[in-house]
């Protein structure tokens, strides 16, 4: 079926091209979901698995395997996607976002409510050496969720698989920054759905993860630097490792280490073919000109405990986008990026896996990018 979008935005055109078939419920299962800043919504009902409604309008719906075509036109503020980012990706056109600012799920802290495949390494195990590291694809296909890796291993190999990704839809005057917390090995982990770590008495998930090689206990895994690393090797240049020191983080009660009140801001643009890299980059509009950064954690909104303090990244995309340029961030959240970002006259995409927080970013957004129509 083919629908088009009334008037210019970030999608025209759109063409639904989920088939009517035999395998209909499977076609259906791989539905995303799009909200475009000022369109009007289509009125559509969709179905998943024939009985289960997606969504009653909320929402437009596009196929994840439409190509995105007439992205980024000028003419909208912010477009939001449902979906796994490696995938979303794909979607949009090369060269067509100026700057990419994210804080993907750390290792081994939260599920965000969704379902994971705990018995995931088991099933590799038991077909694969315990070395080998399956790609993305497989662990994704498998049940596992970006962030719950049963080995640390897999998540660095994982996070810079998809971010890899980024380079494709990165001008090449574009420019990338990461945000990474570190962690402590533990044989027995908890896992919350939700909340900040060891700050609640939310329902955990309890797992157990093998010991070997760097995986002792008490071990502080320099997680950050192995994905900066592997960032490096898929020919990412690394400008600077920003250090976020947060004066508000709650003590612990450890009595054999100091707190750990910091985390990574990675700054990373391509590599050219041949050359230099070279880049956008207002020095003036950086703030304080050093690479450590006092900002207070902020509390966590609608639901979601990690947001970014906007203090922290106003003057990352000040920086590192033109004005009116446009902002990805490939695992949104409940939006805070794109909201600071639309704020300060820039355009914002972002593509997220939970629906509920998607919700609200929608919301946050449309108070400062009313609908146009």
């Amino acid at each position: 079926m083919q629908a088009s979008f009334v008037g210019e935005g970030f999608l025209r055109n759109a063409s639904f091209q989920t088939k009517l078939s035999n395998n209909l419920a499977e076609s259906l299962l791989r539905i995303t979901v799009c909200h475009c800043g000022s369109l009007p919504q289509p009125r559509l009902t969709v179905y998943r698995q024939l009985s289960e409604v997606v969504d009653r309008g909320s929402f437009g719906i596009m196929d994840v395997t439409t190509k995105m075509e007439g992205v980024l036109t000028g003419t909208e503020r912010f477009a939001l996607r449902q979906g796994d980012a490696d995938d979303l990706l794909q979607e949009l056109p090369a060269e067509s976002v100026d700057l990419v600012i994210t804080s993907p799920p750390y290792w081994g802290l939260r599920s965000y409510e969704a379902d994971h495949n705990w018995d995931i390494l088991d099933e590799w195990r038991a077909e694969h050496p315990a070395s080998e590291i399956p790609s993305y694809e497989w662990y994704r296909s498998h049940g596992g969720l970006l962030g719950l890796e049963p080995l640390p291993e897999w998540y660095v190999a994982n996070l810079a698989a998809i971010l890899r990704r980024c380079q494709r839809v990165l001008k090449s005057t574009g420019s990338m920054w990461l945000n990474l917390g570190d962690t402590y090995f533990a044989r027995w982990s908890s896992i919350r759905a939700k909340g900040r770590q060891g700050l609640n008495g939310d329902e955990r998930q309890r797992r157990k993860t093998p010991m070997g090689g760097f995986r002792q206990e008490k071990q502080l895994l320099l997680i950050p630097s192995r994905v900066a690393i592997a960032m490096q090797e898929h020919r990412w240049i690394l400008r600077n490792d920003l250090i976020w020191y947060k004066p508000n983080v709650p003590p612990r009660p450890f009595d054999d280490r100091l707190g750990l009140t910091h985390e990574h801001f990675f700054h990373f643009v391509k590599r050219p073919k041949e050359g230099r890299a070279k880049y956008f980059y207002s020095l003036e509009d950086v703030g304080a000109p050093h690479d450590v950064q006092q900002v207070n954690v902020v509390p966590g909104r609608d639901s979601h405990s990690a947001s970014f303090p906007p203090k922290l990244i106003e003057p990352r995309i000040l920086s590192s986008c033109p004005p009116d340029g446009v902002v990805l961030d490939p695992f949104s959240g409940v939006g805070t990026a794109l909201e600071v970002s639309v704020s300060l006259g820039r355009r914002a995409i972002g593509f997220d896996l939970n629906k509920r927080f998607l919700s609200a970013a929608k919301k946050r957004l449309g108070r400062i990018a009313p609908p146009l129509f």
